[in-house]
């Protein structure tokens, strides 16, 4: 262990930052974070579970997502707080060599010895860079917790920016064909890429192309250098939903196809087919863990972050909630009329209001996935860019502008967009997704808080596990039972996933 934090220090600049970033800012980034994607793909995964059920759980993956945020932040405390202590030079008076051996006898001087001059007690305040989550898995749990966080950030990002290019493709296609190229055959991206027209999956794969230049473009700037467009993305997105969530309820209140008989409504309260996928769907779209050390990061006030992380997630929730419950009530679960994979392609049938204005409020909600999706993108590609950067120690030195952090970013867009190319089911997407978002939400952030809570105790005494980030679910307790949790819930939507896919 002391080894592991040796070398996490020699390697990490333990100074103190000045960043700029407010509190609104990284509640920005987190909801960004989070938003990409779920808030698209939830809607179809409550029609299909079951409305009640499908909020409880959603309630409860929220909670669990927001609490394991913020152990993530308690680890860093941790890890700065002993990366520090293991670079402070030994007084000339303390070499090892000089002080007498009793047999069977160990002195330990900690925080809690009284008659005696006490270590130096960390406050464990993060003042300089936090540490990535890939070197907070280094330092307390070890070498085989490092290499599990690789191969789950790495996939579940693949997977995430997969998701993304299609909703990017499907909703430009649909909303935006190319007639001038292709044909004038319209779309509804309804089908598997390789079921559907030749000049549909002509117009798909175009699109394709236009995001990856806009991406390759985008991430040519860091998460930093991003903070303006992210709020404009997510101004943007916001009122997007809005226009959703108000034709919604006036539709709601207006219609009376829900009592015709070809109505296939939504499950009330559980569907057993519908649940399992619909769970891993509920575990995908709450995670941003990975980016929260970065979120961190740039904020001026870090003592505030449980504001940033909480108000971002019981947005996040709030939205995917009240949107999903809307959409479940309104179109049901028929093949052909009830919520798509995408939800916002329901609105290409719009018909309310003058022409002008239904054609109008069509085009904004299906171009909402392109706002999504814009805002999320950069930011896995930056994170999943960052944790590469992370295996060699010569590219560790070089900062997140020069062109080797670039070329990493890039490299990383380049699984997603084939497997784009190759298959555009939405729903299974987010499904397995969300099975390998389970180590990075739940496992590693509680293994990570028990088992930092444990080297500091070891280190400075008993009371030195509480940091100023710390609340009533910091306790050991909880983590225990988010990891018992999380192995059965993960042995159910897998099960759930091969017999249902």
């Amino acid at each position: 262990y002391q080894r592991r934090v040796r070398g996490i220090a020699h390697v990490t600049h333990m100074v103190a930052t000045t960043n700029s970033n407010s509190v609104l800012d990284s509640y920005v980034l987190v909801v960004n974070f989070v938003f990409g994607a779920g808030v698209l793909g939830i809607p179809y995964a409550i029609s299909h579970a079951g409305m009640v059920m499908s909020g409880l759980a959603l309630c409860i993956m929220s909670a669990m997502s927001s609490i394991s945020m913020i152990w993530i932040v308690e680890a860093c405390a941790r890890a700065e707080a002993c990366a520090q202590g293991s670079l402070q030079p030994k007084k000339d008076d303390e070499d090892d060599d000089n002080i007498p051996q009793l047999p069977n006898q160990r002195l330990e001087v900690t925080c809690e010895t009284p008659a005696l001059e006490p270590a130096s007690c960390p406050d464990f305040k993060i003042r300089a860079k936090p540490v990535p989550m890939r070197d907070l898995c280094t330092i307390f749990i070890g070498p085989a917790a490092t290499v599990g966080f690789d191969c789950s950030v790495t996939i579940f990002s693949f997977v995430s920016m997969w998701l993304y290019a299609v909703l990017f493709a499907e909703s430009l296609g649909q909303t935006l064909p190319l007639h001038f190229l292709f044909g004038s055959m319209d779309c509804d991206y309804k089908h598997e890429i390789w079921s559907m027209s030749v000049e549909c999956r002509y117009n798909y794969w175009s699109y394709l192309v236009l995001f990856l230049a806009m991406m390759l473009l985008i991430s040519t700037r860091n998460m930093s250098e991003q903070i303006l467009l992210q709020k404009s993305l997510s101004f943007l997105a916001f009122f997007c939903i809005a226009v959703m969530l108000v034709t919604l309820w006036v539709a709601l209140g207006t219609s009376t196809h829900l009592k015709d008989s070809d109505y296939k409504a939504s499950p009330a309260l559980f569907d057993s087919a519908g649940f399992g996928k619909a769970f891993a769907t509920f575990v995908f779209a709450q995670l941003a863990h990975h980016g929260i050390p970065g979120i961190i990061g740039l904020m001026a006030e870090r003592e505030r972050c449980h504001i940033s992380i909480l108000g971002g997630v019981a947005t996040t929730f709030t939205v995917y909630l009240v949107l999903g419950l809307s959409t479940a009530l309104f179109f049901g679960t028929d093949s052909s009329d009830g919520v798509n994979k995408v939800v916002t392609l329901n609105w290409s049938s719009y018909s309310e209001g003058a022409q002008a204005f239904h054609e109008l409020i069509a085009y904004l909600v299906r171009l909402y996935p392109v706002v999504s999706v814009g805002a999320a993108f950069p930011l896995y590609a930056d994170v999943l860019g960052k944790n590469w950067q992370m295996y060699k120690e010569e590219w560790k030195s070089q900062g997140n502008s020069s062109y080797l952090a670039i070329l990493f970013r890039w490299s990383s867009m380049i699984p997603a967009f084939i497997g784009s190319a190759l298959m555009n089911d939405a729903s299974l997407i987010i499904a397995i997704g969300g099975l390998f978002g389970f180590a990075i939400e739940l496992v590693l952030p509680a293994l990570l808080q028990i088992y930092s809570i444990k080297a500091c105790q070891a280190r400075w005494g008993a009371d030195m596990g509480p940091t100023p980030y710390s609340w009533h679910f910091s306790k050991p307790g909880y983590a225990w039972g988010i990891l018992v949790f999380s192995a059965a819930a993960f042995v159910y939507a897998l099960a759930n996933l091969i017999m249902h896919p």
